[in-house]
């Protein structure tokens, strides 16, 4: 977790490294002011701060506020997710990727599903030298 005047608050939490699998997995909330966080964490007081988990991130993932991340080890890419409406937007900054689906992939089968069905065009993008 952290702040900056000029990005808000922010969390970052790592879910799973590779030392648990083929994935690392984490979930980012970023640009919040104070008021946001607060609400889209649901905190009383500071202290519950302290017991902020990833389920906590989690339930703002699923509402839109947060996304996550994963790097396949065989890409070595970031491959991030955020739902937006009726879709999730799939990404990747440094290799200028952008693709859409127009469902909204929350459980851990659904992003199998979608590396496996896009496997070869993530396989070449991560080869791009940008």
């Amino acid at each position: 977790m952290g702040f900056s005047e000029e990005h808000g608050i922010w969390t970052y939490l790592i879910h799973r490294t590779y030392d648990e699998g083929p994935w690392e997995v984490c979930i980012a909330t970023e640009n919040d002011s104070l008021a946001s966080f607060s609400s889209g964490f649901k905190l009383k007081s500071f202290q519950e701060l302290d017991k902020l988990t990833y389920t906590n991130s989690w339930m703002r993932y699923q509402n839109g506020e947060a996304e996550i991340i994963i790097k396949p080890m065989e890409l070595e890419i970031p491959v991030s997710f955020r739902i937006q409406h009726l879709k999730t937007v799939v990404f990747c900054l440094e290799k200028h990727f952008y693709d859409e689906e127009y469902s909204h992939l929350t459980m851990p089968d659904d992003f199998e599903d979608y590396f496996l069905r896009k496997e070869y065009l993530l396989d070449k993008i991560s080869k791009l030298n940008l």
